[in-house]
């Protein structure tokens, strides 16, 4: 058993290896960009996301023994939202409503937009189409903005007119 005294020590130096692991994966997040293709399939997934990240997390959910960061589909989904709630600088916080103190205004950049908050908004609009339904949950830091949601779905419906025009032919995306 320690003696007391030796407790802060102990303390201060886990904040510094814990400074050094964060400094090193948010260097790795910053480092990396993904734009998204219009596909969700696993290897996107994985590929938008620093290794690092995913052990890191994955190490925290099963223990730090646990190397098989790419077979564990929720450390991956914390990941991928990790990466796209991380900020390089935060932002001042903005004054608001009487009732409210301050608000953070978060905003995300498209390099960080994982396939995970983008089909938690698509899913949402799609099953609510309700604004504000995807807006509580982009707050919430769980998916992109209503308006993100609107600029993909536009994106989405002219490439698929794009295709009917220069195919000459009317067919459904998804048979």
């Amino acid at each position: 058993q320690r003696h007391p005294a030796h407790r802060p020590r102990v303390v201060d130096e886990e904040a510094v290896h814990m400074m050094h692991v964060s400094r090193t994966i948010r260097a790795e997040i910053f480092s990396r960009g993904f734009f998204f293709d219009g596909s969700f399939d696993l290897s996107a997934q994985t590929d938008c996301v620093p290794q690092t990240l995913l052990s890191f997390v994955s190490m925290l959910l099963s223990g730090p023994g646990n190397f098989d960061a790419h077979d564990n589909p929720r450390a991956l989904s914390i990941s991928q939202l990790i990466m796209f709630n991380a900020v390089k600088r935060p932002r001042k916080k903005v004054p608001c409503a009487p009732q409210q103190e301050t608000a953070s205004a978060t905003r995300h950049t498209s390099s960080q937009e994982t396939p995970l908050p983008i089909y938690i908004g698509l899913m949402l609009h799609s099953a609510t189409r309700k604004k504000k339904v995807v807006n509580k949950c982009h707050d919430l830091g769980l998916c992109v903005s209503y308006d993100r949601v609107m600029q993909i779905e536009n994106k989405m419906t002219n490439s698929t007119c794009s295709k009917y025009r220069s195919e000459n032919l009317v067919c459904p995306p998804v048979l």
